[in-house]
């Protein structure tokens, strides 16, 4: 799955609960070139946050943009796997699997 950087600052909520994130102009933005309508790709922020995500184009004025879709925020994770925000994560999703 190709990774693409991007700082997830610009978030647009869509109709449908899911996220769009514009990732930048075709040509323009490093990491973009190749890319297809549809293909999975992981999105990585620089500090440890990643999320999976399907990435849309959309041509305005004849300039080609991409987009990371994303299912909703919870589609974002911590890549680190000792951070208190997993580490909790486990700790409830452990005494939910114990009921």
């Amino acid at each position: 799955m190709r990774e693409i950087i991007n700082d997830l600052n610009l978030m647009e909520d869509q109709p449908d609960g899911s996220i769009r994130v514009p990732l930048g102009r075709e040509g323009r933005t490093p990491g973009l070139e190749g890319l297809a309508d549809g293909e999975r790709v992981l999105i990585i922020h620089p500090f440890n946050l990643a999320a999976e995500a399907i990435v849309q184009s959309a041509v305005h004025e004849g300039r080609r943009y991409w987009y990371a879709i994303l299912p909703g925020l919870s589609a974002i994770r911590d890549i680190d796997p000792d951070s208190p925000a997993n580490q909790s994560r486990a700790a409830v999703t452990g005494s939910e699997r114990k009921q």
